[in-house]
């Protein structure tokens, strides 16, 4: 029952950061996708979890916790030098951090040298520059799962990206966007998938319509083969 803590971004901003607000009030952020994670991390426990938009290193410290080779990315140094503070606060292993910025000129290659059981992206509306990056590592069955925050105000190249990693023999899932709730233990989400399944045919509006079926243009999608 060893005790792992967070850091603030700061006492101003704390209020106006909805992941730091929920970690420091509820101790949990996105209760379902939270389990949804661990199930796939326990899957394959010698597969590297990719962490990319890190920020506060929420899902990076559950891998890490469950002794799995974890790389941690994100584009502020800030962030990143308080996150640095919870892994040594809790003498965390196996987590390597790279400041870097998703961007025409990012390279995932230089951080991966082995298979990737999850891949999980939060990145605000960037994932075209992602892309071409992981592409060579879909194509050679080199990453299992991929998790993608859809944001269409954001980006309005959603449903053809995601046509694009579905040709690659991944089938797509909408996980939401986990309302706030307890954490569950021994959780079966995984044998459960195929009521979220995402329409390939009618992808473009579903996206479109994100909004209906959830009340937010917004959501996850988990890409497995």
């Amino acid at each position: 029952n060893q005790k792992y803590t967070c850091q603030k971004i700061n006492d101003d901003s704390i209020g106006l950061d909805i992941i730091s607000y929920s970690i420091n009030k509820y101790k949990i952020w996105e209760p379902y996708q939270t389990e949804l994670t661990i199930e796939i991390l326990n899957e394959d426990k010698d597969g590297l979890f990719v962490d990319i938009g890190c920020q506060l290193g929420y899902y990076s410290i559950i891998s890490s916790i469950m002794d799995i080779e974890t790389i941690s990315i994100d584009n502020s140094i800030h962030v990143l030098n308080l996150f640095r503070k919870t892994i040594l606060n809790n003498n965390l292993k196996k987590i390597k951090i790279y400041n870097d910025t998703v961007n025409e000129n990012f390279d995932l290659i230089k951080y991966v040298h082995s298979p990737i059981n999850l891949l999980k992206a939060d990145i605000e509306g960037y994932e075209k520059f992602l892309f071409p990056s992981i592409e060579p590592l879909l194509l050679d069955n080199k990453i299992k799962n991929l998790i993608l925050e859809i944001s269409p105000l954001l980006d309005n190249d959603y449903s053809e990206l995601c046509k694009k990693i579905y040709s690659y023999g991944y089938q797509i899932y909408d996980i939401g966007l986990s309302p706030l709730r307890r954490i569950k233990e021994n959780t079966n989400h995984l044998q459960n998938l195929e009521k979220f399944k995402v329409p390939i045919d009618n992808i473009f509006y579903y996206i479109k319509n994100l909004g209906n079926v959830h009340g937010n243009q917004q959501s996850n999608f988990l890409f497995r083969k």
